[in-house]
């Protein structure tokens, strides 16, 4: 077979999408794995002849440009192209004049303060130099986060923030696991438990003593937000962008978009009139250009606009 042709064959089931690239799949499968032909009676004669060798070696070459094409097509990936809009950084001089959804903060781990040894009495480490501080962050019994290591220092000064801002509610009990990092395990070095950030003054450290004699010292800050539409995640098909994930607090979550919501045009472009990538940048801008989205479901359609707010990414 042709490399053009083959070329052709891959790019046409890869276009045409799963359900049809499943069905291409079960018949290379089945090609490789013929029914039994008719038993005939053999002779000496023609145990060799150029009849049966050339048609063992047909059918081997047949098998090999299939397998190719196969092989082809799983290297490609069988799912439509997936995609997520951009998201772009605030300043956090234009952060602090923006309105932040309620019960969201972003949340700082200042400093740690721990006894200069263990309460067997043991020092941290084989060293003399302290143990190799880290924080973990629990909510609702479920760790969020766990900070950057500190290491060699009863007095880790941590100044770092989760990559996302925290959602809670102000009597949402919170869990400060403090450890100390020895090789491939770590030793607790002590745990609080409690209702503390609820009381904490926006912008103003906080600490809080664990059991076990150390302190942790936190600050709870205004949530910063990104610039961007808050899709997070859709495939790109050949007429219609299928919408897989969208951020809570964004202009797509509030503007109604949800998962199953397929784009059949931007700004009264079909999506197949945006091609070469034209389509992912018309999302992904359509909050500041101000264009419509034609939006599908359920053979429902309906016309969206994206606001130019922020996303407001939360753990």
């Amino acid at each position: 077979m042709p490399a053009p042709t083959k070329a052709w064959i891959i790019s046409g089931v890869l276009e045409a999408g799963p359900m049809v690239q499943t069905i291409f799949t079960l018949r290379i499968l089945s090609s490789l794995h013929p029914r039994p032909a008719p038993r005939r009676e053999r002779s000496a004669s023609n145990d060799l002849s150029c009849e049966s060798g050339c048609g063992r070696l047909a059918r081997m070459l047949r098998q090999g440009i299939w397998l190719g094409i196969f092989a082809s097509i799983l290297a490609s990936g069988c799912a439509y192209p997936r995609r997520s809009t951009p998201l772009g950084t605030v300043s956090s001089d234009v952060a602090k004049t923006v309105s932040a959804p309620p019960n969201m903060w972003r949340l700082v781990l200042v400093r740690a303060d721990i006894p200069p040894r263990q309460r067997s009495g043991l020092a941290w480490d084989d060293d003399p130099k302290g143990p190799d501080a880290y924080l973990k962050v629990l909510m609702g019994g479920r760790e969020l986060w766990e900070s950057p290591v500190v290491e060699n220092s009863i007095h880790p000064e941590f100044d770092a923030s989760p990559p996302k801002n925290f959602a809670f509610d102000p009597d949402t009990r919170i869990r400060l696991e403090l450890w100390d990092k020895d090789g491939v395990s770590a030793d607790p070095i002590g745990i609080y438990e409690g209702r503390g950030l609820g009381d904490a003054i926006v912008g103003a450290p906080t600490t809080f003593k664990l059991e076990g004699g150390a302190t942790v010292t936190l600050k709870v800050d205004r949530p910063l937000p990104n610039y961007g539409s808050g899709i997070a995640l859709y495939e790109v098909r050949k007429r219609v962008l299928v919408l897989l994930k969208v951020v809570p607090n964004s202009p797509a979550a509030r503007a109604g978009l949800k998962p199953g919501d397929r784009i059949t045009a931007i700004g009264g472009k079909l999506i197949d009139e945006l091609p070469n990538g034209q389509a992912e940048s018309a999302l992904a801008q359509a909050g500041q250009t101000g264009a419509e989205l034609t939006v599908e479901k359920d053979g429902q359609y309906r016309q969206v606009k994206l606001d130019d707010g922020y996303v407001w990414l939360s753990m």
